[in-house]
């Protein structure tokens, strides 16, 4: 697998966005979903491939600044 691999909505063709849970003090990406308004499509994702999402977007947080 590749880290910059791009999850794209099978209906919609959007890339994905992730999907946060809080838990405690901190949060963490439990899903991928569609942002378009009228897609429902979600996917879960394991713990794993949560932790590749987590690094990669503290990474574009850090390039932005």
């Amino acid at each position: 697998m590749t880290k910059n691999k791009t999850y794209v909505c099978p209906r919609c063709d959007y890339p994905l966005i992730p999907v946060h849970a809080v838990e405690g003090t901190k949060r963490r990406i439990i899903a991928l979903t569609c942002p378009e308004p009228y897609c429902d499509h979600m996917q879960m994702i394991p713990l794993a491939r949560a932790a590749e999402f987590e690094s990669k977007e503290s990474t574009d947080l850090r390039a932005a600044n």
